[in-house]
């Protein structure tokens, strides 16, 4: 029985199990952007699974119920990626399954490939397993990855993964293209502060477990992974709570002209300030970059029916986690809420001056469905598109 390995774990699974419904919520309001936030979700799932198993091992239940044994490994050697993909998302950079996306899932599929006949094997021959590494009847078992080369494999992808991030905020820092971060203090500074700390933290982890597994130390691994996990969790919850807050009241939409003036106003009124103090220079910041989405979705951007915040973000200059920010403190909504008032705009002019039909109208102003049309259109004007336009030339 490892008990300061078990206690670690229990301690830390109790955080994330807390985070994880925090962040559960925080999706169904809708703030942040939802695919970022899920791989969140899921590399916190990871994480509780991994805390359950060290938990398991450490007080020696595997030896009553060895059905458990290595069941969530294919799951865990994901979490160096679910982390990379959620850090991403933070630089408006998602990552998809698809083409090469699909790469990202080679580890587990390797692991899992091994894990598979383990799995079906009988409970006596799992314990004696565990205990010895591998079965002299069974010479595939000196393959299923475990203890030394278990950590070998999970060092090896969190520092690929590390790799992977530190290229990122490289190229956010010295972007090739010689431009500029329109906001480079406050909340976006304390994103790539996060980063930089979560970075820190895989490289740590990964020289960790490198270190023993070459010393023979595999028996250390419940000690390792419980000390990373715990680590890791209070990075996650300290970043997530320190970027919890609510928005403010809503503040209208408005002309492609007004947004530009008032565009120029701040960013002359920043070029002009002094002395202020760090609570309002933030303020500022989250304004002007609130501001700073309003021209191109006042354009027309948001007549895209793909339209999505990483794109918005990306053609105001921004990254994902400070226009995320913006919209929902300065707009009283989330981002889906906020640019459906946009269409519904441009859908309320559409049909007054013109005879095209409401499904077509549907469309051109950016929505996906007729469905999410006449919601968000009653939502706005408590009329249906149809009694819209009749009430209208009534008059």
């Amino acid at each position: 029985m490892d008990l300061i390995s078990g206690i670690t774990s229990a301690v830390a699974l109790g955080i994330s199990i807390i985070l994880l419904l925090a962040t559960w919520g925080w999706v169904q309001q809708g703030k942040g952007e939802q695919q970022t936030h899920y791989y969140l979700l899921a590399l916190l799932a990871v994480v509780c699974l991994q805390l359950f198993e060290l938990i398991y091992h450490s007080f020696a239940l595997h030896e009553r119920w060895p059905g458990f044994i290595k069941l969530v490994d294919p799951l865990v050697v994901m979490a160096p990626f679910l982390l990379f993909a959620y850090i991403s998302g933070l630089k408006g950079k998602l990552i998809l399954f698809k083409g090469l996306g699909l790469l990202h899932l080679i580890p587990g599929l390797y692991v899992l490939a091994w894990d598979v006949p383990f799995w079906l094997m009988p409970g006596a021959d799992k314990i004696l397993y565990m205990n010895q590494g591998f079965l002299p009847d069974r010479s595939w078992t000196a393959f299923v990855p475990y203890r030394s080369d278990y950590l070998a494999l999970l060092a090896a992808l969190t520092l690929f993964y590390w790799w992977r991030v530190k290229v990122l905020l490289d190229a956010n820092l010295n972007p090739k293209d010689g431009t500029k971060l329109l906001v480079k203090s406050g909340p976006s500074s304390r994103v790539d502060g996060f980063i930089q700390r979560v970075s820190q933290a895989m490289l740590l982890l990964a020289v960790g477990m490198i270190l023993c597994a070459l010393s023979g130390y595999g028996s250390g691994t419940n000690m390792i992974l419980s000390m990373g996990a715990g680590i890791l969790v209070g990075y996650l919850c300290y970043f997530f709570l320190l970027q919890a807050k609510l928005p403010k009241s809503y503040v209208g939409i408005k002309s492609t002209e007004d947004v530009e003036s008032n565009h120029e106003l701040a960013n002359s009124a920043n070029e002009n300030k002094v002395d202020v103090d760090e609570s309002n220079t933030q303020e500022s910041e989250i304004q002007s970059a609130f501001l700073a989405l309003e021209v191109p979705l006042a354009a027309g951007l948001f007549q895209q029916n793909d339209l999505s915040l990483s794109r918005l973000a990306e053609a105001a200059g921004l990254n994902v986690h400070l226009a995320s920010k913006a919209i929902n403190e300065c707009s009283g909504g989330n981002f889906y809420d906020w640019v459906n008032l946009y269409r519904v705009d441009k859908a309320k002019s559409l049909l007054l001056d013109s005879d095209a039909q409401i499904s077509r109208i549907c469309y051109d102003v950016g929505f996906n469905s007729k469905s999410t049309f006449y919601v968000a259109f009653k939502k706005v004007t408590g009329l249906t598109p149809g009694a819209y336009r009749k009430q209208t030339h009534q008059k």
